[in-house]
């Protein structure tokens, strides 16, 4: 089954945490209920001890989700309790972190490296959420992170991105070299270190490491634009139109490796993070797990197609085959109110294929057909649209029609997968009678 999971560069992974900065608060005291509804605010932090001051933001009071304002109420107590665990300062500072309150995640997590400064945990920490705003700082903390724990391929991955962007480059291919051996599963260090090759003229080498990055996730659509320059620079013009086609039309990436933030992650408390979470886990194959994160995130505002997608997906493995298909078809009309969430081709064509899926159990045959035949007409070059219409013909007795759509498809964009269940669908032809070509 088809499963659409952005990396949030999620959700990388879906959200840009701690990219968007928020009101600072001032240092004073703080009323015992921090930004309950019609609680007095004007005061605006609490102290936890002599040395050092709970940051709130002036703005908390002001958070549309009531959620979010009972989070840090929570970590506050928590800190309140235990002045000297870096564990409460931490979690109040992944609550920040994931609500996109950076400047006062980037104070509770430097309180934290002073409690407990043997801890590698808040030197990766905050050095991962300066990775982008202070690369310089971020590249020196995830540094030290590196130094107590050298085989942490998420800090090795994050330590390049922050020195890639202060221009040192050779030090932070080392480090996405590393992060590959450490994880081999890291597509995302292989595309960087082919788009460094790239910018240094060393177009074989790039070549190479895109191909790899590639062969990890086929469906990589940065990693087909880089490679469409290499090939054009090595005069391969047929090679550089293929990889730009498909950069255009596909989009989906596999993240790092990452069990550390997940914590910043499960701080999330909003729509948008349930919606975030359950993403995760449904590229994880937890489907169990991200249906329960998903269902948290319907509501009538609901207006995001991927996340419609991703929910009927978890229904049908649930079994709940009508549910599936009401969510499906709800991502093919809801308005999205924003543009990044605006339904492509691509997202289009998945959604179809689930949705003709979730017709074939509900046995709405005619429905099925013409979900996964408009699915590939869309995207004539979606595996999972002719596989699965491929299935769908064999299922329905029509073995020759089968053999024949993946075999025109083998010839113009062979795979892996096609090419099994090629090989099956011919094995299975042969026990009724001649051999099928």
């Amino acid at each position: 089954m088809a499963i659409s999971a952005r990396e949030l560069s999620v959700v990388a992974l879906l959200m840009a945490v701690g990219c968007e900065s928020r009101s600072t608060g001032d240092a004073q005291s703080i009323p015992s209920t921090i930004g309950s509804a019609g609680a007095e605010t004007a005061t605006k932090t609490a102290s936890a001890s002599a040395a050092w001051s709970i940051p709130i933001p002036t703005d908390l009071d002001s958070a549309q989700d009531s959620r979010i304002r009972e989070a840090v109420n929570k970590a506050v107590e928590e800190i309140r309790a235990h002045t000297e665990s870096a564990a409460a300062v931490g979690q109040l500072g992944h609550v920040y972190q994931a609500h996109r309150w950076p400047e006062q995640a980037a104070i509770c997590y430097r309180h934290a490296m002073e409690l407990a400064p043997e801890d590698y945990r808040w030197y990766y920490f905050l050095g991962r959420s300066l990775e982008g705003v202070d690369p310089k700082e971020g590249a020196q903390l995830l540094g030290q992170c590196l130094e107590m724990q050298p085989k942490f391929a998420a800090a090795h991955f994050y330590c390049a991105r922050a020195l890639r962007l202060t221009g040192n480059n050779e030090q932070a291919s080392e480090h996405f070299r590393i992060a590959v051996q450490l994880d081999p599963s890291d597509s995302l260090s292989e595309q960087a270190l082919g788009e460094l090759e790239l910018a240094a003229g060393r177009l074989e080498a790039a070549r190479d490491h895109l191909m790899k990055a590639l062969q990890i996730n086929p469906e990589q659509s940065e990693a087909h634009g880089a490679l469409a320059r290499v090939y054009l620079g090595l005069g391969e013009v047929a090679l550089a139109q293929s990889h730009q086609t498909k950069a255009e039309s596909v989009g989906r990436l596999h993240p790092v490796v990452d069990t550390l933030w997940v914590e910043v992650q499960n701080a999330g408390v909003t729509i948008d993070w349930y919606a975030a979470r359950g993403a995760i886990l449904l590229h994880q194959r937890r489907f169990d797990e991200a249906l329960n994160e998903l269902r948290q995130a319907v509501s009538p505002e609901q207006d995001d197609p991927r996340f419609w997608l991703n929910y009927g997906i978890c229904l049908a493995r649930a079994q709940k085959y009508q549910d599936s298909a009401d969510a499906l078809n709800r991502a093919l009309t809801v308005q999205p109110s924003h543009k990044e969430k605006q339904l492509t081709d691509q997202l289009r064509c998945e959604v179809l294929v689930n949705l003709g899926i979730a017709n074939s159990r509900l046995l709405n045959q005619q429905a099925a057909l013409e979900n996964f035949q408009q699915a590939q007409k869309l995207v004539p070059h979606s595996i999972e649209a002719a596989n699965n219409l491929a299935i769908f013909y064999f299922k329905q007795g029509d073995v020759s029609l089968a053999v024949e759509l993946l075999t025109r498809f083998q010839e113009q964009y062979p795979n892996a997968k096609s090419q099994n269940i090629l090989q099956l669908l011919r094995q299975e032809a042969s026990k009724h009678g001649p051999p099928v070509k």
